[in-house]
């Protein structure tokens, strides 16, 4: 995320602990960390914007800019004119579209075997927790 908030103004922050319902629209460059229930789009989609949802961040609608780095869960599609940067715990239940993607590589976590019970699947291991899910279901507004 500290890439996206070196290089673009972020006018528009989002604390952790507030709760959006309604829409947002966004001037240049927004940072979330709370939750959106609506969508999240910038006031003049012609111009170059920025936005970047935090680990803590939820959205439920759609998610437009023409940058986007993401760490939090969006039920909704994701629409990045330009880059998309998704972290290595970030959540999509929607579409993706992109003209460039970056997917950060997930670390796993190790824990000693005294300590953990054996599990039939590294797939169904809860110490994965930080794997990135999308599900390529298409999302379908209320509206």
């Amino acid at each position: 995320m500290r890439s996206l908030l070196r290089r673009n103004k972020i006018k528009t922050v989002i604390g952790a602990n507030t709760v959006i319902h309604g829409s947002l629209r966004f001037a240049q460059g927004a940072h979330i960390a709370g939750t959106v229930l609506g969508h999240v789009t910038p006031t003049q989609p012609q111009r170059r914007s920025t936005l970047s949802v935090d680990h803590s961040a939820v959205i439920h609608g759609a998610v437009r800019a023409t940058d986007i780095e993401l760490h939090g869960c969006v039920h909704g599609d994701v629409g990045a004119q330009q880059s998309l940067v998704l972290g290595a715990d970030a959540e999509v239940f929607g579409q993706l579209t992109y003209e460039d993607i970056t997917i950060e590589p997930v670390e796993p976590r190790t824990t000693s075997p005294e300590s953990t019970p054996a599990t039939p699947s590294p797939a169904l291991d809860p110490r994965f927790q930080g794997i990135l899910r999308i599900l390529r279901e298409p999302w379908r507004s209320s509206a």
